[in-house]
């Protein structure tokens, strides 16, 4: 009997026979949802886990209740819909007060500690080190991700409440506002989450401003992809007691035929119908049902409600996706890693000579050039030439975390981007001040993360929340970038921007 196999047994038992409640960062706490607290806007819990007896454990020095400053920044004309949208001005449509918590303390109650930081008075600093998935000298990392997911789709998410309405609020006869919450499970939280910062603008029932959303398509997408791997593997090391997890990452250029090595039933689970994209009874997940995925949810782009589960398992077609026959080569990330500035204007899909822009997937990979409105015209690089080589549940890209092999390619986009931030020395004044849309501006809050934090915040190194990447140094060089060139990338650099919104 193999010792791999062991440790599932193991992990499986593990799993059946606990007891203890999966906590995660919430968007926000369940005791928050009462009409008092909506009524004067405030989400102050008490950390009781801690043994503090006020909000935001003040009366340990944890943190204190304190009104959140607006950062309404620059919305710019092309969008006048800010009051019809409940992610505009997050988070006052719910809450206006919350905690500020001193460090190295953090969550939405200061109970938790900030990201690098263990233990019940936050008093351990360490890293963790994300490694290739693949890597035979660490046969434990699928064994144990695979039994994490798995536990994760079956444990409640107890302190996390997610809205499930679009717009419209339960109110009292006061008229305070309350909106709709459910609890699901850890998984579907992140799957949520993830969409509901995906969501496509569907305002007046016409799609005039379908691109305007807070995760993609801007300056903010890599500093909030960096914030739920940080937190689905936060709530992952909560589930299982093992704080020295992290999640492992798929290096999706190393495949010398450009085909996915992790899509067979040891792995993520092979394809067994391509046209269908039905997955083999072997994968471990076939049979997973999937939320935010529904017809009417995909086809009318409307808010997800994470208590209703679809009819519709994941799918995927890896390489028979009309123009995504293999994945990204390393020589166009080789482009990218050159670039010298993270956005341009116009700090959207027609931006040039944006790394931000190449690396998301909308730019292209030789020139340098935006690719344009990806409604008109669908061609993706880099990181969103992953989504559409695998086609399916991944291509469906506000829906796609419900795919797991989502966690392991976007471990692979923050280790890419940090090699970037090392190699060119970047800071957080490369991020852009202003100019951008909704959510994407230095000062903007991520949408929907509560307790708030600015893309500014997050838009530094990972080494400073407490992650490594194995085979990197200091300065993001490692030990298979022998192909890589120090010359710089010419032409880009004299292409015609964009100096104001094409439409």
């Amino acid at each position: 009997m193999s010792e791999t196999f062991l440790w599932v047994l193991l992990a499986i038992l593990t799993i059946l026979c606990s007891s203890f409640p999966a906590q995660t960062s919430a968007q926000f706490p369940t005791e928050c949802f009462s009409v008092e607290n909506f009524n004067n806007r405030t989400c102050c819990p008490v950390p009781t886990s801690s043994g503090a007896a006020d909000s935001c454990g003040a009366d340990l020095g944890r943190g204190q209740c304190e009104f959140i400053p607006s950062n309404d920044g620059d919305y710019q004309p092309h969008f006048p819909f800010i009051e019809q949208d409940d992610r505009a001005r997050w988070p006052s449509k719910f809450f206006k007060y919350g905690c500020k918590c001193n460090f190295p303390f953090g969550g939405a109650d200061c109970g938790d500690c900030v990201f690098g930081y263990y233990g019940l008075e936050c008093e351990e600093k360490k890293s963790i080190i994300r490694r290739n998935l693949k890597d035979p000298a660490y046969p434990d990392l699928w064994p144990k991700l695979k039994s994490y997911l798995i536990w994760s789709r079956g444990n409640s998410s107890e302190n996390s409440v997610l809205d499930t309405s679009p717009s419209n609020f339960t109110r009292t006869e006061d008229g305070i506002l309350i909106p709709e919450f459910t609890t699901p499970s850890i998984y579907n939280y992140f799957v949520w989450i993830h969409t509901y910062g995906s969501q496509l603008e569907y305002v007046n029932s016409t799609f005039k401003f379908a691109f305007i959303e807070f995760n993609h398509l801007g300056p903010a997408s890599f500093p909030w992809h960096k914030k739920l791997v940080l937190e689905f593997e936060r709530a992952l090391q909560k589930l299982s007691g093992d704080y020295d997890f992290a999640i492992p990452y798929w290096n999706w250029m190393a495949p010398e035929d450009g085909q996915c090595d992790i899509c067979d039933d040891y792995y993520f689970g092979e394809t067994a119908d391509m046209e269908t994209g039905e997955l083999s009874d072997g994968a471990f997940m076939s049979n997973w049902s999937t939320i935010c995925y529904c017809a009417d949810a995909v086809t009318n782009y409307l808010y997800c409600n994470a208590s209703v589960e679809c009819n519709r398992n994941i799918i995927r077609t890896p390489g028979n996706m009309h123009g995504y026959p293999r994945l990204p080569l390393r020589e166009h990330w080789g482009f990218a890693l050159k670039l010298t500035v993270y956005d341009n204007p116009p700090y959207n899909q027609y931006a040039n000579c944006s790394f931000r822009n190449i690396y998301a997937g909308g730019g292209d990979c030789e020139t340098g050039l935006g690719l344009g409105d990806i409604t008109l015209n669908p061609v993706f690089s880099l990181h969103g030439a992953v989504h559409w080589y695998l086609g399916g549940t991944m291509s469906t890209v506000p829906k796609s975390a419900n795919d797991p092999i989502f966690w392991v390619h976007h471990s692979n986009v923050d280790r890419l981007f940090e090699q970037w931030v090392r190699i060119q020395g970047v800071t957080e004044a490369w991020f852009p001040a202003s100019g951008a849309s909704l959510g994407h501006n230095r000062d903007n809050y991520l949408v929907p993360w509560f307790p708030v934090i600015t893309n500014g915040e997050m838009f530094q190194t990972i080494s400073n929340f407490g992650i490594e990447y194995d085979n990197m140094d200091a300065n993001g060089m490692t030990s298979d970038l022998d192909w890589y060139a120090t010359d710089n990338v010419g032409y880009c650099e004299d292409v015609v921007r964009w100096s104001e919104w094409p439409f």
